[in-house]
């Protein structure tokens, strides 16, 4: 393309962010609310490196959590901002792929059989990383806000990769010495290396990939990799502590890993070879992306033998290759290694896949196509130009011809006739991912209509209803969710209560409290449903049993004493509305409760008292004045 390697680092950067330009306005989604809107720790840079709660999205990634805490100083929760940054992450992550390639090229062409390494331009590691970088399965950790972990994780896995295992001293001397290592790129690796370790898990293979590389491309072998690297090897492992410090301060709760998991380890990786399936899938036709794909299932071997044969091929494959053609083989471990964290045999209870898994897996597939289809569109030309030749008369072999003159067809060629159609339609697809973030309703119905229908997106998808004020369509989603999420059924006996559906909300909210019995908000919620039925007696027993349960919850309290005037029991309801207006001592509410029950024990002054302490918390909108007139004028005190 005759822009050199600056020039095509600006082209892929401006690609970026053109490409991702229109996910900017998209709103906090899923995730986002817990790790960033409503995310305290955040608020300060001084405490966003703290250890944050157990089963928090940022538990144990404090340097993410970091960023974050920039953001907010800088805009606050204006999502622009936050969103601004994934993408040039992302940038920063593909410029790294287009240098790591680029190594590994020229390290191979200089260090082993160069006649047997493949031809290598800038172009061609520019082609990869633009296809890559525009491809539609890497849009989840761009436009799901938290999923920057996987954006940072990334870059220092590369940065490690580039700096560590991609360092080699250059061509072989004319006396043959192999290459030697040292000065401070080693160093740079592995700090990358400990950085990426407090971002994501998934770093943790980063160094066997760093050896698997140096022995692919630069040295041959794990022995002679090993002498002469042992304590660059060493020092890279070493980081794994920074690892289990993170996690043990910091543990990512019942999530991942073995403990609280729903399937076990087996059930796990069956679930594995579907999600693996289909992750290669939408490699090359990347179409009906799903962000949640939901819990793993219950399956057998036989409901995913024909899943689980593709991927023990694969496997099976990358073996051999590892030994008979290294390059090829370093794909395929590159593949398997990065996915292995979160797609093998360690239970990840939340979900069964996700596509933001495949961010570093799609690198070696994306590398494996465009060399493979460069290398046979450019051998094809050079023979087709050699027997051009032999037709013109030249005579002599057809290839040495070709190599004098050179072939019709170049890789620079390669990159316009080919990557660039290819780049197009990519681009043109992830533009339209994007646009699926703007609506959170068109998101989660994306999810519900691409992938067998689960919980949590019927959940989601009622949240969004919610906020565009759609409540009917809003239950609907709510009753398909309670039978894998019985937890919410208190929250559709809310909804089914504010719609005026008063006996569909006793019933859900009934079953609710049998299945969680230490609920108090939930027997709350059940008395006022009992209670705009009218059958009191009920009402009173269901908010007894809340108070008895929390004493220290003022609103039951309140809930309570509300029962007790309405059956003049006014000793009972002074009791009890004193409580709620020692527990809640702001909430006007509380204190006319008080005064009203005070009038039923003819304690005037005090409930005098009471009505205008309600006044001096909210002098507006308060059936305190009107009550304050009433007993005023009934004892004879009105100016």
């Amino acid at each position: 393309m005759g822009l050199g390697i600056w020039g095509l680092g600006f082209v892929l950067a401006f690609a970026g962010f053109a490409v991702y330009w229109n996910s900017l306005a998209a709103p906090f989604t899923f995730d986002d609310e817990h790790a960033i809107v409503i995310n305290e720790q955040i608020r300060h840079i001084s405490t966003s490196l703290s250890p944050t709660e157990q089963g928090s999205p940022l538990a144990g990634r404090p340097l993410v959590s970091l960023t974050f805490a920039v953001n907010y100083t800088l805009g606050g929760l204006d999502v622009r901002g936050y969103r601004l940054v994934n993408v040039a992450f992302h940038v920063v992550v593909a410029l790294l792929l287009f240098g790591c390639v680029g190594r590994a090229f020229t390290a191979r062409q200089n260090n082993l059989a160069p006649r047997k390494a493949a031809p290598y331009t800038p172009d061609l590691a520019f082609a990869i990383a633009l296809i890559w970088m525009v491809h539609p399965l890497v849009t989840e950790p761009v436009d799901y806000v938290s999923q920057r972990t996987e954006l940072m994780m990334a870059a220092f896995f590369l940065a490690t990769l580039y700096f560590g295992g991609s360092t080699f001293a250059g061509r072989r001397s004319e006396r043959g010495t192999r290459p030697t290592y040292g000065g401070t790129r080693p160093t740079l690796s592995v700090i990358c290396c400990a950085l990426g370790m407090a971002c994501k898990e998934t770093m943790v293979v980063a160094p066997v990939v760093v050896m698997l590389y140096d022995r692919t491309f630069t040295f041959g072998s794990f022995r002679d990799a090993l002498q002469r690297r042992g304590w660059y090897y060493a020092a890279l492992c070493a980081t794994w502590l920074v690892l289990v410090a993170l996690l043990w301060s910091a543990p990512r709760g019942d999530s991942a890993g073995f403990a609280g998991a729903s399937v076990s380890p087996w059930t796990y990786l069956l679930n594995q070879s579907v999600m693996i399936v289909r992750y290669l899938r939408l490699t090359f036709w990347p179409r009906g992306l799903v962000l949640d794909y939901g819990e793993p299932l219950h399956v057998t071997i036989g409901d995913v033998a024909p899943y689980l044969v593709v991927v023990v091929a694969l496997l099976a494959a990358t073996i051999v290759a590892l030994v008979r053609n290294p390059p090829i083989g370093f794909l395929g471990a590159w593949f398997f290694l990065t996915l292995a964290p979160t797609s093998s045999i360690l239970p990840i209870s939340t979900e069964v896949g996700a596509e933001r898994r495949m961010y570093l897996p799609l690198m070696a597939v994306v590398v494996l196509v465009v060399v493979g289809v460069g290398r046979r569109f450019t051998r094809r030309q050079i023979d087709l130009a050699g027997r051009n030749r032999l037709r013109q008369g030249y005579g002599g072999p057809p290839k040495l011809y070709a190599k004098a003159e050179g072939p019709p067809y170049t890789p620079e060629r390669l990159v316009y006739f080919l990557v660039v159609p290819v780049a197009i339609a990519l681009s043109v697809a992830t533009y339209q991912r994007n646009a699926e973030y703007l609506s959170g309703l068109t998101l989660w119905q994306s999810v519900l209509d691409r992938w067998p229908p689960h919980a949590r997106a019927h959940r989601s998808l009622a949240a969004e209803l919610k906020l565009a004020n759609r409540p009917d369509e809003e239950i609907v989603h709510l009753r398909a969710a309670v039978t894998d999420l019985p937890e919410i059924r208190n929250v559709l006996g809310l909804e089914l209560l504010a719609l005026g559906r008063n006996a569909e909300a006793v019933n859900e909210l009934r079953i609710y409290v049998r299945d969680y019995p230490r609920d108090a908000d939930a027997w709350s919620n059940l008395g006022n449903a009992l209670a705009a039925l009218g059958r009191t007696d009920e009402a009173l027993q269901a908010f007894q049993r809340a108070v008895a349960i929390d004493p220290n919850n003022g609103l039951s309290q309140r809930n309570l004493a509300l029962q007790y005037v309405q059956q003049n029991d006014f000793d009972n309801a002074v009791e009890h509305a004193r409580a709620a207006a020692r527990l809640t001592p702001n909430d006007p509410a509380a204190h006319n409760l008080l005064g009203l029950a005070l009038i039923g024990q003819q304690k005037v002054d005090d409930a005098i008292a009471e009505f205008r302490a309600s006044l001096a918390l909210q002098p507006d909108n308060n059936d305190a004045a009107g009550y304050l007139e009433r007993t005023l004028s009934a004892a004879g005190r009105l100016p």
